[in-house]
């Protein structure tokens, strides 16, 4: 009986998404200006942004994870997630992915240990909700300097991003385990260094790739990713603007359909049609936690043959975006005059406008991140230290938390 009642559900699931489908067809049968203009300002967002501010950084990615150093990483932050939310060895390293890369990326490293068994059902919920975080390159490159104009501004939705999902990783924490087994071991006392380079060559001896090799393989993989993206925005523009044009013109152009569809369109869209201010951040900050539907059906397409359940991942979803809307408001009262008072040093002298349709149709000016990120060598790069800098010095804050979690453990 259960076996029927899943496949009528996959047949019912199957005829939905074909007429979802056969409708979209027609819509752009019927309005095929709207889904060219649509179409290509998803396309120059993806060329003139995502392209240049993502690709070196995801390059960056892939060599510092060849190179072991995001197991090594991963490895300080294992006793720190075991007390806080009980999540066993292993576990680190898909945070750190999530940190660096992320989403899907971060969903994917710990789908990956349940897989080999280091989580229980409930252990993996818990690091869902917690490695599913959006990349600090998007937060700050794409969302702060190309579409909000401010640094500071990237800086502030980055921050808030990462403390609503530190405070929802807290509630989930007593979230029952399930009846799996974790094959977990008891980690033997060692020192952090010790555990940092131990997690490193080993890492590093799994990989076993040359440099040169993991060069070549880290520029396409990362091309790969980004033409795959280029997809999903280009797609999602289409879709946007089909259904705006079925909605009432007081909806018609709303940010809330590209927010709840794609983050990149969501964001980018509230950021052209709003005056700015902590509203804006807020709702953008939303968006982010949310994820979009993009993001859902991978993480979905992640969870198919396992045993893990989407309603958490949902929950987790919903209580990361109204966190950071509520977070907002709270920290960024205080911090008005200080993200308002930024000089845009980011942008160039000498503004070269382009006229881009987004994806709800609006007609609004734009400036290509290829001569502010031309123009801003040494800024662009003295936020990367920032980034690193701050990593480094939230390891250093946290040393005497690992020291006392490790004697614990070895008493």
């Amino acid at each position: 009986m259960r076996l029927l009642s899943e496949n009528g559900r996959s047949r019912m699931v199957t005829a939905i998404l074909s007429l979802i489908a056969l409708l979209l067809v027609i819509l752009i049968i019927l309005y095929p200006d709207q889904a060219f203009k649509s179409s290509l300002g998803g396309l120059r967002l993806w060329w003139t942004v995502l392209l240049p501010g993502l690709l070196p950084f995801y390059i960056l990615v892939e060599i510092v994870t060849g190179l072991g150093l995001v197991r090594a990483f991963g490895a300080l932050f294992e006793p720190l997630l075991r007390f806080l939310f009980r999540i066993p060895r292993g576990g680190g390293e898909a945070l750190t992915a999530g940190l660096l890369a992320g989403y899907p990326v971060g969903a994917e490293a710990t789908m990956h240990l349940y897989a080999k068994k280091a989580l229980r059902q409930g252990e993996t919920n818990r690091l869902l909700s917690l490695s599913h975080l959006c990349s600090p390159v998007t937060m700050v490159t794409v969302i702060g300097v190309s579409f909000l104009h401010s640094i500071r501004a990237g800086l502030f939705i980055a921050a808030i991003h990462y403390v609503a999902a530190f405070v929802v990783a807290l509630l989930l924490r007593n979230l029952p385990d399930g009846p799996e087994q974790s094959t977990d071991e008891s980690t033997v006392r060692i020192g952090m260094a010790t555990r940092f380079f131990r997690a490193m060559s080993e890492a590093r001896e799994e990989d076993g790739r040359s440099f040169g090799k993991l060069l070549g393989e880290a520029v396409a993989h990362a091309i790969q990713t980004l033409f795959s993206l280029s997809g999903f925005i280009i797609f999602f523009s289409v879709l946007c603007r089909m259904i705006s044009l079925q909605l009432p013109p007081a909806w018609s152009g709303s940010s809330l359909i590209p927010a709840l569809l794609e983050p990149h369109l969501g964001s980018y869209s509230a950021a052209v049609q709003t005056g700015g201010g902590i509203w804006l951040y807020a709702f953008i900050g939303a968006v982010l936690g949310w994820s979009g539907l993009t993001q859902h059906l991978q993480v979905r397409g992640i969870m198919n043959d396992s045993r893990i359940g989407y309603l958490p991942f949902l929950l987790g979803r919903c209580l990361h975006a109204g966190f950071a809307f509520i977070l907002t408001f709270a920290l960024g009262a205080p911090l008005t005059h200080w993200l308002s008072s930024e000089q845009f040093s980011f942008l160039p002298i000498r503004e070269v406008p382009q006229i881009i349709p987004t994806a709800t149709g609006v007609q609004e000016t734009f400036t290509p991140l290829w001569p502010v990120l031309w123009s801003s060598t040494g800024q662009a790069a003295s936020v990367i230290v920032l980034l690193f800098g701050g990593l480094a010095m939230l390891t250093f804050l946290l040393t005497p938390l690992l020291i006392v979690e490790n004697r614990r453990m070895g008493r």
